[in-house]
């Protein structure tokens, strides 16, 4: 909180697909991990570099379209986590 005028900082980040600047908590986080590659990363707590994406279906399908969370992060993104963002973004689930 800002001593002086009373509001509380809100972190933004960037959605890699849009490239908007978005408040965090509306962002969905991956994180590139030595074993497994790009995983989802639910908590946002994991350790390691990490890459944000907004939950609009436009960009989802972009960044899956484009690789974009790919070359973001430098690494290839797991089957599970792409089936789950996929899931995520569905109308009927």
């Amino acid at each position: 909180m800002n001593s002086e005028t009373g509001v509380r900082h809100i972190p933004l980040r960037r959605c890699v697909a849009c490239r908007q600047a978005i408040p965090k908590s509306q962002l969905t986080r991956f994180v590139k991990t030595a074993e497994q590659g790009i995983q989802l990363d639910r908590a946002a707590r994991q350790p390691g570099r990490g890459a944000y994406l907004c939950s609009k279906p436009e960009c989802v399908f972009k960044a899956l379209q484009k690789h974009l969370l790919e070359r973001a992060l430098k690494a290839s993104l797991s089957v599970e986590a792409e089936i789950e963002l996929i899931q995520r973004t569905d109308p009927q689930n």
